[in-house]
């Protein structure tokens, strides 16, 4: 509809163009984005449940790294807060914004609050004996932690709300952290394959709605670019976890590179089990190679832990030291 309002008198024009809503197409496509997120919800509840299952299974707690799981979390508080605002804003999609804010909300704070526990107890395997007192207080330190990097979170996204793609790149690397803890620590299949082409893949699609579908119903103008950065970025750490999977965790450390991690394995003294008199070690490179050598009491400190695991000392070709050895303490 179109409309003219002049003033001769006052010297006055004013040219108006309105364009009525179409209520029923912008609701069905909200009911269709809710139905969409509530489904990516259900097979991310199903992968989560399922990688819970095998970290508990295999008890290799240890080998999940804590700011991995803990950026999945705050990016779905994130999704969380975003539907349940827009849904108070728009009252005619209250319900269909609120369903997809409660599935958000139960993978947060259900699943992935829980799998940061396990995580998080899984390392900490002495606090438990120290009674309530130690263990109230450093879950308050955990949780401290995570609110105050949701809150930051929240005020970097505002601040880069003007450069979209690099505020997408930042918000969806949080595979990084998985990939530089099992190449630091040589730990490999920490995660199933299952889970991380799965999350990669259903984590796209909230922005891949907003930024690629040309009928989306924020009325977003299409970003391709974007887009296709942001699916390139997540394929690039899918593949990295997937190669840290079927080769080895060291996939990225270049052959000749020196400063690969070197662990520390010591041998029985003289006198206890296994004999010999001079104390050795094992210096294991984290790109696949080992060599024994003759160690000191010197080294000690430049190791976070005297044992191998089970895999490191199989891949050095070493004899396992049990952990219970009298000299190791």
């Amino acid at each position: 509809m179109t409309g003219n309002i002049t003033s001769e008198a006052c010297g006055f024009y004013m040219r108006v163009n309105a364009t009525a809503m179409e209520f029923e197409t912008f609701y069905s496509k909200a009911m269709h984005y809710t139905i969409m997120v509530t489904v990516v919800s259900c097979v991310q509840v199903l992968l989560l449940a399922r990688q819970i299952e095998y970290t508990t299974r295999r008890n290799n707690s240890t080998q999940i790294s804590l700011l991995c799981v803990g950026h999945q979390a705050i990016l779905d508080s994130y999704l969380c807060l975003m539907h349940l605002t827009a849904g108070l804003a728009v009252e005619s999609l209250f319900n269909a914004f609120a369903t997809a804010a409660f599935f958000k909300f139960m993978i947060f704070s259900v699943f992935e609050m829980r799998y940061l526990l396990i995580v998080w107890k899984g390392r900490r395997p002495e606090m438990l004996r120290e009674g309530w007192q130690t263990i109230r207080r450093e879950l308050s330190k955990l949780y401290s932690r995570f609110y105050g990097c949701m809150l930051a979170g929240m005020v970097l996204v505002f601040q880069m709300r003007k450069h979209p793609t690099a505020c997408a790149i930042i918000v969806y690397g949080f595979w990084l952290p998985q990939i530089g803890h099992a190449a630091f620590h040589g730990h490999k299949k920490p995660m199933q394959l299952r889970y991380i082409i799965g999350m990669s893949a259903s984590r796209l699609c909230i922005p891949l709605y907003a930024l690629a579908c040309p009928s989306n119903f924020f009325k977003l103008e299409p970003n391709y670019t974007a887009s296709l950065v942001l699916v390139l970025w997540m394929a690039f750490q899918a593949c990295i976890l997937v190669a840290q999977n079927l080769k080895r965790a060291s996939v990225l450390c270049p052959k000749g590179m020196a400063a690969c991690r070197l662990q520390l394995l010591q041998a029985p003294a003289k006198g206890h089990a296994g004999g010999g008199g001079a104390r050795l070690c094992n210096l294991y490179d984290a790109c696949g190679r080992g060599r024994g050598c003759c160690g000191d009491d010197a080294l000690r400190p430049l190791f976070p832990s005297p044992v191998l695991t089970e895999m490191e000392c199989d891949q050095a070709r070493v004899p396992r030291v049990p952990k219970t050895d009298p000299v190791l303490g």
